[in-house]
C-alpha cells in the first residue's frame, strides 16, 4: 500500500505537463500563421495616371472650320460673271465719244466676257492671277468740235485686263486672313469710234497696251459657317503708264461642301490712260457672281 501512493500522485502531474506542452505548441502555430497572413497582404494599387488622357484630348481637338492650314496647298479657280455698267470717255485724234450705261443695261452693252481667276496659297504666301476679256458696244454721245455734224455714233471697246501679285497672310492663326500684296496690271484696249458725218461714215480706231504697278489686299472673315466676308482692293498706276487705276470687290463667300465655292460681290474698276492723241477713261462696275472650285 505504501508503494502504490507515489505512483498515483505522479500520473496527474505528467498529464498536466503534456497538456501545457500541447497548448504552447498550438499557440506558437497560431502566431506563426498570423504572421504569415500579415506578410502576404498586398498593398493597394496606385491611383490611375490621367496625364496621358489629358494630353490625348488636347492633341485631338478638331480644327475650327473655316481656318486655312498654312502648310497645305489651297487653290481657288473661279469664273466670275460680271453684270457690267459702263462709263467710258474715248478720244482718238479728232473723234470723241462718251458712253454711260448702268449695270441693268448689261445685256445691251456687253457682247462678250471671258473671265478666269486663280488664287494659290501655301505656307502663308499668296499668288494670284485674275484675267478678264470684255467686248462692249453701245451707241455713243459724240463730243468735240465736230459733234454738231455727227448724226450717229457708236463706241466699241475690246479690253483685256490681267492682274497678278504676290502677298503674305499677316494673321498666322485663325479663320481670319489679311493678305497685303504687291503686283501689276496689264491692260490691252482696242477702241473704235464710228460716226455718221455728212461726207460719209468715218471711223477712228486705236489699240493701246500698258502695264502698271499695283498694291492691294485680300481680306476674309467668317460670318456664320460656311459664310465669310470677302474683300479685295488695289490702287496703282502712279504715273508709270496710266495716270491712275484702282479696283474694289467686296461681298460674301460661301463654301459649298468640300470642293466648290461661290462669291456674291459688287465690283468697281477704273483706269485712266493717255498717250498722245489717245485718251482712254474707263469705268466698269456692277454686281458679280463668281462660281468656282477649290482644292
Amino acid at each position: 500500500m505504501r508503494r502504490m501512493f507515489p505512483i498515483q500522485v505522479e500520473q496527474p502531474a505528467r498529464r498536466l505537463t503534456c497538456f501545457f506542452v500541447l497548448a504552447s505548441l498550438c499557440m506558437i502555430g497560431s502566431l506563426s500563421a498570423a504572421e504569415t497572413e500579415v506578410v502576404q497582404v498586398k498593398p493597394a494599387p496606385p491611383p490611375p495616371d490621367t496625364t496621358t488622357r489629358t494630353v490625348t484630348t488636347t492633341i485631338t481637338q478638331p480644327q475650327e472650320k473655316g481656318a486655312r492650314s498654312r502648310d497645305d496647298w489651297d487653290v481657288h479657280v473661279g469664273f466670275p460673271l460680271w453684270a457690267i455698267g459702263l462709263e467710258s470717255d474715248v478720244t482718238i485724234g479728232d473723234r470723241e465719244a462718251r458712253v454711260d450705261k448702268d449695270f441693268w443695261d448689261a445685256f445691251d452693252v456687253l457682247d462678250l466676257i471671258i473671265p478666269l481667276n486663280v488664287e494659290v496659297r501655301k505656307s502663308g504666301w499668296l499668288f494670284f492671277a485674275n484675267n478678264v476679256y470684255t467686248k462692249t458696244s453701245s451707241g455713243a454721245e459724240p463730243k468735240g468740235p465736230l459733234a454738231g455734224l455727227v448724226s450717229n455714233a457708236e463706241l466699241v471697246n475690246k479690253t483685256y485686263s490681267a492682274d497678278f501679285g504676290l502677298g503674305y497672310d499677316v494673321i498666322p492663326h485663325g479663320p481670319v486672313s489679311l493678305e497685303p500684296y504687291v503686283g501689276g496690271r496689264v491692260i490691252s484696249m482696242k477702241a473704235r469710234i464710228s460716226a455718221d458725218v455728212p461726207v460719209g461714215e468715218r471711223d477712228r480706231s486705236r489699240t493701246e497696251t500698258w502695264a502698271d504697278p499695283i498694291i492691294g489686299v485680300f481680306f476674309r472673315c467668317p460670318i456664320n459657317k460656311p459664310l465669310f466676308l470677302f474683300f479685295e482692293g488695289d490702287i496703282g498706276g502712279f504715273g508709270v503708264s496710266s495716270d491712275f487705276t484702282w479696283q474694289v470687290n467686296g461681298g460674301v463667300e460661301w463654301d459649298i461642301g468640300r470642293w466648290f465655292y461661290t462669291r456674291a460681290t459688287y465690283r468697281h474698276f477704273q483706269t485712266e490712260f493717255e498717250n498722245g492723241p489717245v485718251d482712254f477713261r474707263l469705268k466698269m462696275s456692277g454686281p458679280q457672281l463668281e462660281l468656282g472650285f477649290h482644292f
